[in-house]
């Protein structure tokens, strides 16, 4: 296999001729992809330069893993933004419906709402994110509530259009 880079190569190997006594550390990068961490210290005999012992290890495998990591948190990096913007969109979408919006967990704690639903309950959206009915309302509505929410999540919901008031109809 070639050397990637073969006038850098030989530059080193050179420099190292030219200063016996010099250590040194580098990464080649062969044609075929492999990748070698290459060392080289002077051998001595009696305080004198009397050769060189050159070290090499491959690291292909590493380098590729760390190429690999990088590109998945680039990619992760995309995600989170492209994920950033679209919340945006949701979040402008929210604040313009009039109606009371909001969405929650299979465990009943809210994970958003609009400002419509918030004026409705008196409490700031961030007062509400994260607590459930049983925080705003008595026990007993809290739970004919929950059981209320549970069915109707459980049945699609087909919009017809709206009536002669200009209220939405839907449909089971």
């Amino acid at each position: 296999a070639q050397v990637q880079n073969a006038a850098q190569f030989h530059k080193l190997v050179d420099d190292l001729r030219n200063r016996p006594a010099s250590v040194s550390h580098d990464t080649l990068e062969l044609s075929d992809g492999r990748v070698f961490s290459r060392a080289s210290r002077p051998q001595h005999l009696d305080g004198q330069v009397v050769g060189r012992v050159w070290s090499f290890l491959d690291i292909s495998d590493q380098v590729r893993s760390q190429k690999r990591v990088l590109q998945l948190s680039n990619d992760l990096t995309e995600e989170l933004e492209r994920s950033k913007h679209q919340s945006g969109q949701l979040q402008v979408l929210l604040r313009a419906i009039p109606e009371a919006v909001w969405m929650k967990d299979t465990q009943g704690a809210y994970l958003m709402c609009n400002p419509a639903f918030s004026h409705n309950l008196g409490r700031e959206p961030h007062d509400i994110i994260g607590r459930t009915d049983q925080d705003f309302f008595p026990r007993d509505f809290h739970t004919r509530l929950l059981h209320h929410h549970q069915q109707r999540a459980l049945i699609p919901l087909r919009m017809l259009g709206r009536d002669a008031g200009g209220h939405r109809n839907c449909r089971m």
